[in-house]
């Protein structure tokens, strides 16, 4: 009898000693997994807020900033800043009007920056045909410095409740130009930058609904996941 209670007496330390271990490997795991989260928004945080913004025109060496969507929301703002900034621009939207517009009121902003505008719908599918006018009108436009591909629609919507018809406008805005635009441009920014020694960037906005995938903007976020993709690619 003396025996089996020394027996289970051990047994029972042994189980304690195996379950302070246990615990103090959790404790180790749980500190490192909160480190790391803390320094990986303290330091996404930092690069947001607080970092010091680089000198984009000295850093591209200017040339043109070619933006898509240029005359509504962010792609108006984003056309903004690059031309306080000193860049030339390649505004690139449907209507015509609009991109007067904003020409005229960035020429009263910024004074001598050159601006060219380029009229095209995205919302149409592509074919070579269709699109040769836009290769034509980037084909003469030299010294492209910075790609921002900001085109682009967004439907709140079930899926159950989209029409055929913007499921196509959606795809069709949403993915093709983040990946013909590139195409197109590739050549001239690969020369600028290997011949001439200057940068060069392609920027594909996505959204943070990728993130979200809610489910009354299910296209909408999916196709924001592919073109987040593509620019990690």
């Amino acid at each position: 009898m003396e025996d089996i209670h020394k027996t289970l007496k051990h047994s029972l330390e042994s189980l304690g000693q195996k379950h302070t271990h246990l615990m103090a490997a959790f404790c180790l795991y749980g500190a490192y997994t909160v480190g790391s989260t803390a320094l990986s928004w303290s330091w996404r945080l930092f690069k947001t807020f607080l970092r010091p913004g680089r000198n984009l025109f000295k850093r591209y060496q200017g040339g043109y900033v070619l933006v898509t969507g240029a005359t509504f929301g962010l792609g108006l703002e984003y056309a903004r800043q690059f031309a306080d900034k000193g860049f030339n621009l390649v505004l690139v939207a449907r209507n015509q009007e609009k991109l007067d517009g904003v020409k005229r009121k960035f020429k009263e902003e910024f004074g001598d920056i050159d601006i060219k505008l380029i009229v095209f719908n995205f919302d149409k599918p592509y074919t070579a045909e269709g699109y040769q006018p836009l290769k034509d009108a980037l084909d003469q436009i030299e010294d492209i410095s910075v790609l921002l591909n900001n085109v682009g629609v967004f439907k709140a919507d079930y899926f159950k409740e989209l029409d055929f018809g913007m499921i196509k406008t959606i795809l069709q805005v949403n993915l093709v130009p983040q990946t013909i635009m590139p195409k197109f441009l590739l050549p001239k920014l690969l020369e600028r930058s290997k011949e001439q020694g200057k940068r060069t960037v392609i920027i594909n906005i996505s959204s943070v609904i990728h993130y979200a995938r809610r489910k009354c903007s299910s296209v909408c976020s999916a196709t924001k996941c592919l073109v987040r993709l593509f620019q990690m690619c």
